[in-house]
């Protein structure tokens, strides 16, 4: 991935398209969308995550860990690993 804000600081620098071209091995077109493209990119906020499939089962679960936590090491049959 092309390094935004390296290339708008070599271009604040004086540097040539051309020139942070070649030294990033990108092509001229792709260092000038760079320089039209807004300081940063926006960032989306992502809805809480839900769990459709195991959410019915979440309590059942939960409640096998926690009890699993009381038990002796050797006795843990609901290791996370098995689940």
């Amino acid at each position: 991935m092309v390094d935004v804000e390296y290339i708008k600081k070599r271009q604040k620098d004086g540097w040539s398209i051309r020139k942070i071209a070649r030294q990033l091995e990108v092509s001229r077109q792709t260092v000038r969308k760079v320089l039209a493209s807004p300081a940063e990119p926006p960032r989306y906020r992502q809805g809480p995550q839900t769990a459709p499939v195991m959410g019915p089962y979440m309590e059942i679960v939960e409640r096998w860990l926690a009890a699993d936590q009381e038990a002796p090491p050797k006795t843990t049959p609901h290791r996370q690993a098995r689940l």
